[in-house]
């Protein structure tokens, strides 16, 4: 599968525009992608693909790939395609719930059912749960949605927006309360620009609509970003540029080569593709190398 973007390169000086990308299940029967701007959080229909047993929660793997968790296991997703590859089942009469994060070569996805309350870790390389590596978490707690901080620290929510924060101790037995949202908070998702290291959440804060926010995972402070249309958007990532789709269209296509080329000729460093600092004729090469891979 093709490591997909998001977040896209612009053609002015260079620089790389970040959006996050959003998924939403409709009745069990099919999924809808977005791309969801960081600017007001308005959103643009990308793709829509078949279910994968409902999705709680999505989040971009360490391998660039982005990963989604279900009831019964973990599968890779293409945005841009609406597909889906699956990965690993969830054995042992355990149930795979919302809590998902990646670090460390790895997954932490939240588990219950028959097998208590715990983020199993699953290893990239190997494409195994790593069953002795499972963190137990506090007893009769259903995992929600989850964050990773910038310093590695795991944050995992109630299930359903519980207004309550906890910290992973990946060196102990369990974890331990952080802090809390005000009372009626709703903390669906999370995700993390690739290129700013900003963090958005995608819930409901007292009193107000859908919406994405902003948010300090130290202090848990929410800056309001602005309201999410459709409201049965669920989930949030963000990914790294695409470089094929060059004039930030959400497509690949001539349109992009046209673009490459008058940011070429103009001498703008967005069209040094290979990096070498030099704008020739390499740089054709390399973009019809990076076009061919897509998005």
């Amino acid at each position: 599968m093709t490591r997909l973007a998001v977040s896209l390169l612009g053609i002015c000086a260079g620089t790389a525009f970040a959006d996050l990308y959003g998924f939403a299940e409709l009745n069990g029967v099919e999924r809808r992608y977005y791309r969801v701007s960081m600017d007001n959080a308005s959103t643009t229909l990308l793709s829509v693909g078949p279910s994968s047993f409902g999705t709680y929660d999505i989040t971009l793997g360490t391998d660039g790939t982005l990963y989604g968790v279900h009831g019964i296991g973990i599968d890779r997703i293409d945005p841009y395609t609406g597909s889906y590859e699956w990965v690993e089942e969830i054995g042992g009469n355990c149930f795979a719930q919302g809590a998902v994060v990646s670090k460390d070569n790895a997954l932490y996805v939240g588990v219950l059912f028959f097998c208590s309350s715990a983020l199993w870790r699953w290893d990239f390389e190997l494409e195994e749960f790593q069953w002795h590596e499972q963190i137990y978490l506090l007893d009769d707690f259903i995992p929600g949605t989850a964050a990773l901080r910038d310093d590695g620290q795991i944050l995992v929510m109630g299930y359903s927006g519980s207004v309550d924060v906890y910290a992973v101790n990946e060196g102990g037995d369990s974890m331990v309360l952080y802090g809390s949202f005000a009372e009626g908070t709703i903390a669906e998702s999370f995700a993390t620009d690739p290129i700013t290291g900003q963090t958005y959440m995608l819930g409901q804060a007292p009193g107000d609509v859908w919406s994405l926010y902003e948010i300090d995972l130290y202090t848990l402070a929410l800056t309001r970003v602005g309201p999410v249309k459709p409201s049965d958007i669920v989930g949030i990532a963000g990914m790294p540029p695409c470089a094929a789709d060059f004039n930030a269209d959400g497509t690949a296509n001539i349109l992009d080569f046209v673009a490459f080329q008058l940011a070429w000729q103009a001498g703008d460093g967005a069209a040094d593709v290979n990096g070498d600092g030099v704008l020739d004729v390499l740089d054709f090469v390399a973009f019809q190398d990076v076009f061919k891979g897509g998005c």
